[in-house]
């Protein structure tokens, strides 16, 4: 934490991978960073009540509408477990997640600040309708992972950047790594702004998202061909409070 406050370049937001952070940490971490002006979004250790698990993720965000600094705290469950998490959770431990509350639960979208962005817990991206309630309503996605299977994952993000055409930002555990921030950018060689995995301490990494270049791209009535972006996929429609004047500088 210490080193991230003294990062020659403060991140606006730091993340951390699902289940990572034990709960009676989780306060005082955030609470550390606040301090400092940076959001924090984290997966904690799983919360036991009875024969049910819940899988959770903590936000932390920073907020300035009171005209002051202070923060809002939220937090979001995982609502299906993944099909190795769930029959680790029974077999060794008797335990399982509560059902969900319907068939299909749409994920929250985050506005804070200049940021719109979604949030889902590891084994979520595999859920198309996750995705496509998503398209044209965030700038960034963010994945919260525990999860040994980076090939897959790393093709499920790589599709997400352009099918939902955002900022994908994966944050996996160091054991298996594989973290990335992928981009829907035009020139392949731009399409990882990070992508780091392996080693023996723990680090950070920083990467500045354009969100305004992305949305104002977004904006235009017919792709550009020839900006900085991949062009939108068919059926692509921004949500209002995203929209940008292409050329504007608001």
């Amino acid at each position: 934490a210490n080193a991230i406050l003294n990062a020659e370049h403060k991140p606006d937001y730091v993340i951390f991978p699902e289940l990572s952070i034990p709960r009676r940490f989780i306060r005082t971490l955030a609470h550390h960073f606040l301090r400092a002006g940076i959001s924090l979004i984290a997966g904690v250790e799983y919360a036991v009540n009875g024969p049910y698990v819940r899988n959770e993720a903590k936000l932390y965000l920073t907020d300035h509408s009171l005209g002051f600094p202070s923060y809002i705290s939220l937090v979001q469950t995982k609502l299906v477990p993944a099909h190795v998490e769930r029959d680790l959770l029974r077999s060794h431990h008797g335990l399982s997640f509560a059902p969900p509350p319907a068939p299909h639960v749409v994920r929250p979208i985050y506005r804070h600040g200049p940021l719109t962005f979604g949030l889902l817990l590891c084994s979520e991206l595999t859920k198309a309708e996750y995705r496509a309630d998503f398209r044209g309503q965030i700038d960034a996605l963010f994945v919260l992972s525990w999860n040994q299977d980076i090939e897959s994952f790393g093709s499920l993000i790589e599709s997400a950047s352009l099918d939902i055409h955002g900022f994908q930002v994966l944050v996996n555990n160091r054991k298996y790594g594989d973290s990335r921030v992928r981009v829907p950018s035009r020139d392949r060689w731009l399409r990882d702004c990070v992508r780091v995995r392996g080693g023996l301490d723990d680090y950070f990494v920083v990467c500045e998202l354009d969100v305004p270049a992305l949305r104002e791209y977004q904006s235009h009535v017919e792709p550009d061909l020839n900006g900085h972006f991949k062009p939108t996929p068919e059926g692509f429609v921004i949500s209002p409070t995203r929209r940008r004047t292409p050329g504007s500088k608001g």
